[in-house]
């Protein structure tokens, strides 16, 4: 009866094992904050984003998201600036005079899309 146990410890022995005890890469994905709105005009605002952490993925696009609404993302308005893990700024013009305007920085790896903390401004009028 023993034996035929044996074949069953191997099998749960070799499924609990890992292949590799280090992450992949896209494990660990980086972090960013949107950076204080300047220059605040009728029409323009001068904003970027400041990364906290890294990670361990290559950013292919970074920029800037805004809109009216409490939560821009990349399916609305954006600006991007590049790529790689260097703080950023951009201007956003073309915006409408006294009014509230939400935005925040994002960072695209391969995989995933992160976003900075949501900042509020309000044009000039």
């Amino acid at each position: 009866m023993k034996y035929y146990l044996v074949p069953f410890i191997i099998t749960l022995f070799l499924c609990g094992c890992s292949i590799s005890d280090s992450q992949d890469e896209g494990d660990i994905f980086p972090s960013i904050a949107t950076t204080e709105v300047l220059n605040v005009t009728q029409n323009s605002v001068s904003v970027g984003g400041a990364f906290i952490e890294d990670g361990q993925s290559r950013i292919i696009d970074k920029g800037v998201v805004w809109g009216l609404i409490n939560t821009p993302t990349l399916d609305g308005i954006e600006q991007s600036v590049g790529s790689g893990t260097e703080d950023f700024s951009a201007t956003i013009s073309g915006l409408e005079s006294n009014t509230a305007y939400m935005v925040r920085a994002y960072a695209k790896t391969g995989q995933v899309v992160v976003y900075g903390n949501i900042v509020e401004f309000t044009t000039l009028e």
